[in-house]
């Protein structure tokens, strides 16, 4: 997955954290406890997710509400088996198309000189999503985070196995990836160890950035 790419988003001097993780595992959790440490810690940083350029076309095409669409909430739902439908469609002839919308949409808030230190991609679903960041980033400046819950927990927060959903690509993607940096268990959220395990993540990430700015400087 590693090599280069011309790609007018080359993010080469940021650090990417991607996530992934099935449906009410606590990605959304996850990443809002990790970016909160980071806002405290006052670390520039860009949250993305893949899922928004087919939400936003899908929104204005129906008239409907985007804000309840990139919510965890139930709204989405309803429409969740034909905006996965259309998506795959345009990945078909595309495969990196919302990965590289949604990296264009999230840098477009940063000045070319001064982008963010940390790429925080909440929702990747795919072999082509990791395949994407590793080229725009670097396989190196890439940290790959799963999310897990057992069955019982997330039927606890309201998960019911929907067929054509949760045994499609979007929830099965990379059931056997194995490459992954960290592995979070995700069923206590509240838990001490939980938030010490983001910490560690944060902490590699900051490892990284360091050897990044000693390297630029010589």
């Amino acid at each position: 997955m590693d090599g280069a790419v011309t790609d007018p988003n080359d993010c080469r001097s940021s650090v990417c954290l991607v996530f992934s993780g099935k449906r009410k595992s606590g990605k959304d959790f996850t990443v809002k406890l990790l970016t909160d440490m980071l806002a405290q810690a006052h670390t520039s940083y860009v949250t993305l997710h893949l899922s928004e350029p087919i939400k936003s076309y899908y929104a204005a095409k129906h008239n409907l509400n985007l804000v309840e669409l990139m919510s965890s909430g139930t709204y989405k739902e309803s429409y969740r088996k034909q905006m996965v439908e259309w998506g795959e469609e345009q990945m078909r002839h595309d495969p990196h198309i919302f990965a590289r919308k949604s990296l264009s949409r999230a840098l477009s808030d940063f000045p070319p000189s001064s982008p963010p230190r940390l790429i925080v991609v909440a929702d990747a679903r795919r072999l082509t999503d990791l395949d994407y960041f590793s080229k725009v980033c670097g396989r190196p400046h890439c940290l790959f985070i799963r999310i897990c819950a057992s069955d019982q927990i997330r039927a606890e927060r309201g998960w019911t196995f929907v067929s054509d959903i949760d045994d499609a690509t979007t929830e099965c993607g990379l059931d056997g990836f194995g490459d992954w940096d960290f592995v979070l268990l995700n069923d206590e959220c509240d838990s001490v160890r939980y938030q010490e395990a983001v910490k560690e993540i944060i902490d590699r990430a900051t490892g990284i950035l360091h050897k990044l700015t000693v390297y630029t400087s010589l």
